[in-house]
């Protein structure tokens, strides 16, 4: 193996780290975790370079990777996906990769200095189905036929970064245009209000593209106000809503949660001292920051589908289909007559015309993506 041969050693996940050494991510394929005193030779790797190895977060690999997991649970890896803020463009060449080579990415929202760049950057990581969609997400019509292939969201909105432990690891992830946020210094408190607004915007617009099946949020904040408090807020919206088939947040994988959940006793206090009900904080994946990963969130919604029963009493209930007659008692004369009439009428049945929005084909092999510790 070429990591090998430059001298790097491969490693169980609960090894101790040794000198250049990395290991297989156990819940990640395509991750592969590294130690972090390989940080600059990984920079000036010639598998970097050429897009074998693309280094980036573990919490970006994570949600696109949950994503990925929900609609191909629920739909097929042909179907295509949408990342709400295209940042550097790690996420989406990630999601390209995962994707068959009938997906495509649409990736919203990149400055108009950085097209040229994120182009580039997709050309070399072979992810020639990432489609660049030159306006924030907020501006998109759920309607436009473009998005008809779209079964899966990854809505990723500004956020306070709270919980980022490498600055310089996050302006490479994030590009130049996090600079003037962190030049700041620390989010105080009172600037949350205007992160959670453009997040609870963000999320609702997700929510009501009328294909998609799966939405899944992410931030890099450990205020509640941006997490549990948010996805309370929507959670309860969507309780109340009338559409025949709703979005219901679900539970993050158990498994994802036992592995990366590095404060347990955190969720206590959540619930306890911030008014979290339990259901909500059980349901998504909150990890706080160590010195090896940077905090982040994340929830998952999945659309349910409902009875066309409740959809007829629904529908009812709005006025929009009248009411149903009643039926005729067999063997009247009217039970007669339409049965006579039904005759000779061939039997047969609707469906839909499957729907395929593939833009752009994916050209090449499939990449790795590396994690630096």
């Amino acid at each position: 193996m070429i990591l090998e041969s430059r001298g790097y050693t491969k490693i169980a996940p609960l090894e101790p780290w040794v000198p250049f050494s990395f290991y297989s991510d156990p819940l990640i394929d395509q991750l592969l975790v590294f130690s972090p005193d390989s940080k600059d030779d990984l920079t000036n790797f010639a598998l970097v370079h050429d897009g074998s190895l693309l280094l980036q977060d573990k919490s970006t690999v994570m949600a696109a990777n949950i994503l990925h997991t929900m609609i191909s649970t629920n739909g097929s890896s042909n179907d295509d996906v949408i990342v709400t803020d295209i940042g550097t463009g790690n996420a989406a060449c990630f999601l390209a990769a995962l994707q068959s080579k009938e997906g495509s990415v649409l990736a919203f929202g990149p400055s108009p200095d950085s097209t040229e760049k994120l182009l580039a950057k997709s050309d070399t990581l072979n992810a020639s189905n990432v489609h660049i969609v030159n306006e924030p997400f907020l501006q998109s019509s759920c309607k436009d036929k473009i998005f008809k292939g779209v079964r899966g969201i990854l809505c990723n909105p500004p956020c306070s970064f709270s919980g980022v432990v490498d600055i310089v690891e996050l302006v490479v992830e994030e590009g130049e245009k996090i600079l003037p946020t962190i030049a700041k210094g620390p989010c105080d408190i009172a600037q949350l209000p205007r992160y959670v607004t453009t997040q609870y915007l963000t999320l609702k617009h997700a929510l009501s593209f009328p294909k998609v099946t799966s939405v899944v949020y992410f931030s890099r904040s450990i205020h509640p106000q941006e997490n549990e408090h948010l996805i309370r807020k929507i959670a309860d919206e969507l309780a109340d809503s009338q559409e025949d088939s709703p979005f219901r947040l679900v539970s993050v994988d158990s498994a994802i949660r036992e592995a990366l959940t590095t404060d347990k006793s955190y969720y206590e206090d959540l619930i306890n001292m911030k008014n979290i009900p339990p259901e909500i904080a059980s349901r998504c994946l909150r990890v706080m920051p160590t010195a090896e990963l940077g905090g982040f969130f994340i929830a998952t919604f999945q659309r349910m589908a409902v009875k066309s029963s409740t959809i007829l009493e629904r529908a009812m209930e709005r006025g929009t289909l009248g009411t149903v007659p009643n039926k005729a008692a067999p063997g009247s004369k009217k039970h007669k007559k339409s049965t006579k009439k039904a005759k000779g009428k061939p039997k047969g049945e609707t469906a839909m015309d499957p729907t395929t929005a593939s833009m752009i084909k994916v050209r090449g092999r499939s990449k790795k993506s590396a994690k630096r510790k």
